[in-house]
């Protein structure tokens, strides 16, 4: 998580190296994305994650040596980081708006907002915004853009609306903003944590045979 004191997490030590890992705000996503690719196996998506977050020299000591320890850490120890929060467990225990938005769903009021309020064009941040930093950045959106108007909505409870005309107004809004089946960040979170415990299990228990 963001620390004001320490530099964003950029590195993995295993047995005495120093491996280089990028913890952008894309990469992450990315890694999200690939956890729901059903055409993608199991054991393809470590070693795809661990591609996507690690430099060269790491994947290519994991390949030349087959390393399934460090490609299980290394996974493992970003799939556990990239969920802290600062409040509660997991950035899912109890937050309200992790069951009201998803990154993919949501990407063009994600950006629009970043755009709108701190000036900031994601897509030129590719590859450069950290994790840490997109992931205070996108809590600290205010409701007078169009994301934090949009999780206004969702998290508004229309029995509590005495106003006829306005329950119908928001009820519309709600219908038109509502998320897909299983699309929130806190069920791919729940699918991913489900996920990546099958696979490090299977994958260990293969790895020792």
């Amino acid at each position: 998580m963001l620390s004001l004191t320490d530099k964003p997490e950029e590195n993995l030590e295993y047995q005495c190296k120093t491996y280089r890992l990028n913890l952008c705000f894309d990469n992450v996503l990315q890694f999200y994305k690939l956890m729901d690719d059903q055409d993608v196996s199991e054991s393809n998506k470590i070693l795809i994650a661990f591609e996507v977050f690690f430099d060269s020299d790491a994947v290519n000591y994991v390949l030349n040596n087959n390393d399934t320890e460090l490609l299980v850490q290394g996974v493992e120890k970003v799939a556990s980081y990239i969920n802290e929060s600062s409040y509660g467990a997991s950035s899912g225990s109890g937050d309200v708006s992790a069951r009201s938005f998803s990154y993919e769903q949501d990407a063009e009021a994600i950006y629009s907002s970043f755009m709108q309020q701190y000036h900031i064009d994601l897509i030129n941040e590719q590859g450069n915004l950290h994790w840490d930093k997109f992931k205070a950045l996108l809590h600290g959106l205010n409701d007078k853009t169009w994301f934090g108007q949009i999780i206004q909505i969702r998290e508004t409870d229309v029995g509590q609306i005495e106003d006829i005309k306005q329950k119908q107004e928001i009820q519309q809004l709600q219908d038109y903003y509502a998320l897909t089946d299983e699309a929130s960040v806190r069920a791919q979170e729940q699918r991913n944590e489900a996920a990546l415990d099958n696979m490090f299990n299977r994958f260990t228990r293969k790895a020792g045979e």
